[in-house]
């Protein structure tokens, strides 16, 4: 599979440390190295590219979750 840089920076930064809770902001200046207003949209759309191409389901992920109200975890197993 193949994974720009940006991915493999978010899937990276994620998975470095499983089933921590990270908020959109905090993936952005994380990944991006630098702070925007346009975060949110910039993290959401990277998230959903990331399932596309990770989950064997996008509509219902196993690694990527949604924290409803706070971001996004990786959970490397499908209890998470």
């Amino acid at each position: 599979m193949r994974l720009t840089r940006l991915e493999y920076g978010t899937l990276i930064f994620l998975a470095s440390s499983p089933n921590r809770v990270f908020t959109q902001s905090h993936i952005f200046e994380a990944v991006w190295s630098m702070e925007s207003n346009s975060c949110h949209s910039s993290v959401t759309n990277m998230i959903y590219n990331l399932r596309k191409k990770i989950e064997p389901d996008s509509k219902n992920p196993t690694y990527l979750k949604t924290v409803s109200g706070i971001g996004y975890k990786f959970s490397p197993d499908s209890a998470g």
